[in-house]
């Protein structure tokens, strides 16, 4: 009996073991889930900062988007931007606003393909500019592929703007 009761034990064992691995072993799903996490983070800004900082910010931020990303956000953005002009537009964006808050308001995500996951965001922003605060909600569709380098964003789309900025004029 207590050699069966030792399987029994080791068995349990293994099962808690298996369990906490898979709960706390990243997979690809949380990994663009903490990517996009971590994106919006980076583009929020909560007060003053120097300009190297801001530009650290800008460039890492930057660094979750491919080098041959397709961006499509609306007007009054052109109809399409290159990775440096969305790490241009975060910096100057940062630069000029007191302060930044991106929030993610939801999220779904879906596996398309194996090495690709589409993750459909509803975002709210509140933008300080010169003592004005607008908000901002709206729905984007990133999609993030795996490559060499990592999860990298290949794709973003405005879905939908639900409430847009009226006075700021960045």
């Amino acid at each position: 009996m207590n050699l069966l009761h030792r399987a029994m034990m080791n068995a349990v064992m293994a099962l808690v073991v298996g369990a906490l691995a898979w709960v706390w072993w990243p997979n690809d799903m949380r990994t663009v889930e903490k990517h996009t996490k971590k994106l919006l983070e980076l583009v929020s800004k909560n007060g003053q900062e120097s300009l190297p900082v801001g530009a650290a910010r800008s460039i890492e931020a930057g660094s979750y988007l491919a080098s041959n990303v397709v961006m499509r956000l609306g007007p009054p953005f052109p109809g399409s931007l290159r990775r440096s002009d969305a790490i241009s537009l975060i910096q100057q964006g940062r630069m000029q606003a007191d302060l930044l808050n991106v929030r993610d308001r939801g999220k779904e995500l879906t596996r398309l393909e194996d090495r690709t996951i589409q993750a459909d965001l509803t975002i709210d922003a509140e933008i300080t500019y010169r003592g004005q605060t607008e908000a901002i909600i709206g729905t984007y569709r990133l999609i993030w592929t795996r490559g060499e380098d990592g999860w990298k964003i290949t794709r973003a789309d405005v879905l939908n703007v639900i409430e847009h900025p009226a006075g700021l004029s960045m």
